[in-house]
């Protein structure tokens, strides 16, 4: 879904908006309308390594951005005991740890990892 709308946002259908996929956290008002994106739990990409989520009150559309502590070390010693294979190994190391998106070594080109 595409959010736009006209200078007084009155063609949206909803009062609150709840996005994701870019692992980034954040909560604004757009066209009058609040925009939520909680965050991620396990591949947070701002530099705050932690599990990331929101509480949203529907009745005052208020919003409150959460952070919470996990062991990330041991979902990293997980992943290695599964056999996850490098380059994807290391990126999530760098995502889970660091919270942020590695960068690609000089030499590697197309795909994501």
């Amino acid at each position: 879904m595409r959010l736009s709308a006209g200078p007084e946002g009155g063609d949206l259908a909803y009062d609150v908006y709840v996005v994701g996929h870019t692992h980034y956290q954040f909560a604004r008002r757009v066209y009058g309308r609040l925009l939520v994106n909680p965050g991620s739990v396990g591949q947070p990409r701002d530099g705050d390594p932690r599990a990331a989520y929101a509480v949203i009150d529907t009745e005052r559309e208020g919003v409150e951005l959460r952070r919470v502590r996990y062991d990330a070390e041991r979902v990293v010693k997980e992943l290695e005991a599964l056999g996850v294979p490098e380059p994807y190994l290391g990126a999530l190391k760098v995502m889970f740890l660091e919270g942020v998106t590695p960068r690609r070594p000089q030499g590697v080109q197309g795909g994501s990892v």
